[in-house]
């Protein structure tokens, strides 16, 4: 069965979209709410919460990643059986996980107080809420998301994303309701498990309906097995290391600095974070599609497709980073108040973090599809020591920009060589010195770009408000002529417009 790739990624690019709007918009509302209502020390208890659980669900250790690859093959094959059987142990799995995180977390409860440095809101018992927050997390291991891994396979994230948005906008307008009639945090967290139980059953009854041949039965030969083991073995080093670098910051955060650092520390990157999964939906989207051709053409295909994909991010990262240096701090101060800001440098280091970040993820689409995990397990386990390591040494010097930066340097010293390194070597089999040549010129483009973008913003000089938005139009506008007359000629940027823009609508372009 061959996926329409094309299609799948624009439905799947659509609903990721308007999910994602839905699903930023009502948690800034949330956010906002909180820090006028309730304070940033109950914004530092739901972020340092978020990460423990973070490390806990490691215990899921990527199976559910090697489990969907291994779906790639038997559906472009239609193979009803063994889509049935790797169902079948998916979730027994996540039964056997979900029991595992359950348990770690009780026994963890103890410890919590030993993770926040200074004073805790008076109001809650934090190991009641961490119960809650426990219980949030576990509930769908022992339900249906194991289902959802068919959506995923089939490249149908726009489903999960549709029934997401629904269930999104409902639960927070409750959260909203309670937190702003009774003021007490228990209301608000007590919804979140409510509605994880809900979303699975919804999804649950759909995946049913879509796929009805598929049900949990037969079993995976010992041979198919063992492969998944064996990539679930690599998956967990990158579960790992990428937990350590991602949870560990907030939990140093709150450890060294304390819960109202966690929660500013938390708004500001609850703001990247945004950004980066509004950029990553379209790429998430054409993931299963792209492990699908990966099974039917050929490699030099694939690697036209990978460099037109790259420069396509390219652009858009060039653009994002130059609204993130100039808008983030006049953002802030309108949104949290200038009581809740960190410095300028930080909202640049953040800036600096978005880019780097961005700029490593086609490459990772690419390693996902192709299944190239055992060929670089230690990079994130050496990337994540490596990162925890200046992070605690750093924060101790610079505070919260040098739990920014240690993620910085860890990414640029090991993280992308190593994994850009892989991807040529193992799969496409060439020279990586063009993919690095691409990716210095995009700097040598973007340098300029922001430059200008940074001298017309400096000389804005209005209200807050008024100030915000005629620099929202500078930076969403100014750089779009610019970028098309670098890039219209690119023979990679320009497949990209073959492939997306209809025939009709070129010749104009």
């Amino acid at each position: 069965m061959r996926i329409d790739v094309k299609k799948n990624t624009i439905m799947g690019t659509i609903a990721g979209v308007t999910n994602k709007v839905v699903v930023t918009f009502f948690p800034f509302i949330m956010r906002t709410i909180m820090i006028h209502y309730m304070g940033t020390q109950y914004l530092g208890l739901s972020s340092l919460f978020s990460s423990i659980l973070s490390m806990l669900s490691l215990a899921e250790l990527g199976f559910g990643t090697a489990l969907v690859y291994s779906m790639y093959k038997p559906i472009a094959e239609n193979d009803t059986r063994k889509i049935c059987a790797l169902m079948g142990l998916y979730k027994k799995i996540y039964r056997i996980i979900g029991t595992i995180i359950l348990i770690a977390g009780l026994l963890l409860t103890p410890f919590i107080g030993l993770l926040i440095n200074g004073e805790v809101p008076t109001e809650v018992n934090i190991y009641v809420l961490f119960w809650i927050y426990l219980l949030n997390t576990v509930a769908s291991y022992f339900l249906f998301a194991y289902k959802n891994s068919l959506l995923v396979a089939f490249q149908r994230n726009d489903i999960s994303s549709n029934v997401s948005t629904v269930l999104t906008a409902i639960e927070y307008g409750i959260q909203i309701t309670l937190v702003i009639t009774f003021r007490n945090y228990y209301c608000y967290a007590v919804v979140f498990p409510l509605f994880t139980v809900l979303g699975n059953i919804v999804r649950s009854i759909i995946v049913d309906k879509m796929y009805p041949q598929y049900i949990c039965k037969g079993s995976v030969d010992k041979e198919e097995r063992k492969e998944i083991y064996r990539k679930t073995f690599a998956l967990a080093s990158h579960k790992i290391g990428n937990t350590i670098s991602t949870s560990f910051d907030s939990m140093v955060v709150s450890a060294f600095l304390g819960l109202s650092c966690v929660g500013i520390f938390g708004n500001y990157n609850y703001i990247a974070m945004t950004v980066m999964s509004l950029v990553w939906i379209v790429y998430y989207s054409m993931t299963a599609g792209i492990g699908n051709r990966m099974n039917l053409n050929s490699v030099d295909e694939n690697y036209k497709d990978f460099m037109a994909l790259t420069s396509f991010n390219n652009v858009v990262l060039c653009w994002a980073t130059g609204c993130m240096l100039f808008l983030y701090q006049p953002f802030m101060e309108l949104w949290a108040g200038k009581e809740n800001l960190l410095s300028t440098n930080s909202a640049i280091i953040f800036s600096v973090y978005f880019y780097v970040y961005q700029s490593r993820k086609v490459v990772l689409v690419y390693k996902d599809a192709a299944g190239l995990w055992k060929e670089d397990q230690w990079k994130p386990i050496v990337g994540a020591i490596l990162n925890l390591i200046i992070n605690i040494v750093l924060v101790q010097v610079i505070g919260i920009n040098g739990v920014i930066l240690s993620s910085i340097i860890s990414f640029m010293m090991v993280e992308i060589p190593w994994e850009s390194i892989v991807l040529y070597r193992c799969y496409f089999k060439k020279s990586i010195v063009e993919y690095v040549g691409n990716q210095l010129k995009t700097l040598t483009i973007c340098l300029p770009c922001w430059a200008v973008l940074g001298l017309l913003c400096g000389l804005v000089n209005a209200t807050p408000v008024l100030s915000l938005l005629m620099k929202m139009g500078i930076c969403a506008v100014l750089p779009l002529p610019y970028l098309w007359i670098v890039y219209k000629n690119d023979r990679h940027f320009v497949r990209v417009i073959e492939k997306a823009v209809p025939q009709k609508l070129r010749k104009y372009m």
